[in-house]
């Protein structure tokens, strides 16, 4: 006697299964609620920086004048230990 072996069939797919919205966000939920959550907190942070960023007082100078500016920034900001020189 020779045996048969059975070859497991796979089940077979429905067309709903495959290309239906719902599915597919049923078994992404995790990567989804990970992907918003990362956007809104990029968006949170964008405008915290925009919004509460540093000033530049220079921005209306140019040439000299600007280096001079920034120089005096930097010196300011050295004083009070923002900054520390080695």
């Amino acid at each position: 006697m020779v045996s048969q072996k059975k070859i497991p069939s796979r089940k077979p797919v429905q067309q709903d299964e495959v290309g239906n919205c719902s599915t597919i966000v049923n078994r992404h939920r995790f990567l989804l609620t990970a992907c918003i959550l990362l956007a809104l907190l990029c968006i949170i942070y964008l405008y915290l920086a925009v919004n509460f960023g540093p000033e530049d007082l220079c921005s209306g100078l140019s040439g000299v004048q600007r280096t001079q500016c920034q120089w005096i920034q930097a010196k300011n900001l050295v004083a009070k230990g923002k900054y520390r020189i080695l």
